[in-house]
């Protein structure tokens, strides 16, 4: 009786952690696809005759963070174009070689805007020196003031020289939706990080933008590829923890699903005090 019950309990428990890792995987999977298909709208748009035609620099006014809206207007369109057809970016950017805003689409978000250089972006450098896409840690928008995710890539001329950089910031609000959809049980929590271990999703809602402070260790075995489980202690409470790693562009963020290792293994512990309370009575 007590070879079987082990058993069973082996057996549910091998249950509990591969169905949450088949959850961060559809999870992780999505999320890949939607960077995905947001880097290659932009690698498209790139290409555009009007965006890689060379910008109007002498019209670029520091008041207005960039040229005014009847400027340039094709270059506009086509950014416009891919905001509205697209709706997968919270604003989109032009910006010249120097990190100089040249346009920012939709222009309320131009007229908003606290800096008109984004050259000390890790993100710019990156994309400047590698002539590659690009896509950034979580940081805070100069246009919204929220933590959002930037998409940079390089614009060049005909004659092969970059002639900026087009960028669309992704909005973590959206991310953030969706990890309720996903959530299997009321009181599990949903953690999305970056490759530094800023958390970009929180289904919690309380730690969108900040450094990790809740179980490094299941989110830097992610970071380093790994899928697996762990139990920590978290607040003084043991909580069931799975990771999963997720390519973001050409890094790797983690994703991480916490809830009660009380809360998890509930019919586990109930099937163990039985099996013992059995063990006794024969």
């Amino acid at each position: 009786i007590a070879l079987y019950s082990q058993e069973q309990i082996r057996q549910a428990t091998s249950a509990v952690s591969e169905e949450r890792k088949i959850i961060l995987d559809q999870i992780s999977s999505r999320l890949e696809l939607k960077f995905n298909d947001a880097i290659t709208v932009l690698q498209i748009a790139s290409k555009n005759d009007h965006i890689t035609s060379p910008p109007s620099t002498s019209l670029v006014d520091n008041k207005l963070h960039g040229i005014p809206t009847n400027v340039d207007s094709d270059r506009r369109k086509v950014m416009h174009d891919v905001f509205e057809t697209y709706g997968i970016f919270q604003n989109m950017l032009f910006l010249l070689p120097s990190g100089d805003v040249y346009i920012n689409e939709p222009f309320a978000f131009q007229q908003n805007m606290t800096a008109s250089n984004f050259a000390f972006r890790d993100w710019y450098k990156d994309v400047i020196s590698s002539h590659n896409t690009v896509v950034s840690q979580v940081v805070v928008s100069k246009s919204s003031g929220k933590p959002n995710v930037v998409i940079a890539v390089p614009v060049f001329s005909q004659n092969g020289t970059i002639q900026g950089v087009l960028t669309g910031s992704l909005s973590l609000d959206k991310i953030q939706q969706r990890l309720d959809q996903f959530k299997s049980y009321s009181n599990e929590r949903i953690l999305i990080a970056d490759d530094v271990g800023t958390i970009a999703a929180d289904s919690g809602g309380t730690l969108k933008g900040q450094k990790a402070s809740v179980d490094t260790e299941a989110i830097q075995k992610a970071l380093s590829g790994e899928t697996g489980t762990i139990t920590s202690t978290i607040n003084g409470t043991a909580m069931f923890v799975v990771y999963h790693p997720v390519k973001i562009g050409q890094t790797t963020w983690a994703i991480i699903s916490m809830q009660s290792h009380d809360e998890v293994f509930h019919s586990i512990n109930v099937t163990i005090a039985e099996s013992y309370a059995f063990a006794i009575l024969i």
